[in-house]
């Protein structure tokens, strides 16, 4: 009796260190990074995405959030392909300029300010149509020069 005490309390013991070493052997933890800076911590690297205000102002007047969201997104890449990283973008001064109904589907077309961290930085006026398109045209602050057109996004109209 006593030996198969002795066996089975064995067995167990070996199951239990068999599993502990499977254990770490499957498993995918990676190791963790040692800072090799003696200056101070390790700091990530940040990505800059600006944060947007002004976006009642275009919402007020009939502009789907999809139609915010896509302006936004073509911001962000015309800014980021200028070498620009404002930390906010501002939508002011929004006004309505006109209504297309002749086309198969009408375009309406609104003008505002850009205003990168609060300075006047572009004159902008964005064609909107369906409930998710829009064509955005950024000119200098003085409205002279033509700097970006980002084509139709989110649809066409008609």
């Amino acid at each position: 009796m006593q030996k198969k005490l002795i066996l089975t309390g064995s067995a167990v013991v070996v199951l239990i260190i068999l599993a502990v070493l499977a254990s770490a052997y499957f498993s995918n933890k990676p190791a963790l990074p040692t800072n090799t800076n003696t200056s101070g911590p390790v700091s990530s690297p940040t990505v800059s995405t600006p944060t947007f205000t002004g976006e009642d102002n275009l919402t007020n007047i009939g502009i789907t959030s999809e139609q915010v969201s896509s302006l936004e997104q073509v911001l962000e890449q015309y800014l980021s392909s200028a070498g620009k990283t404002p930390s906010q973008v501002s939508f002011n001064s929004v006004q309505e300029i006109s209504v297309n109904r002749n086309a198969v589907m009408p375009i309406w077309t609104i003008s505002f300010a850009v205003q990168l961290n609060n300075i006047a930085t572009y004159k902008a006026k964005m064609d909107y149509f369906n409930l998710t398109g829009i064509r955005l045209y950024l000119y200098s602050l003085d409205g002279s020069k033509l700097i970006y057109d980002s084509q139709n996004v989110g649809g066409s109209p008609g």
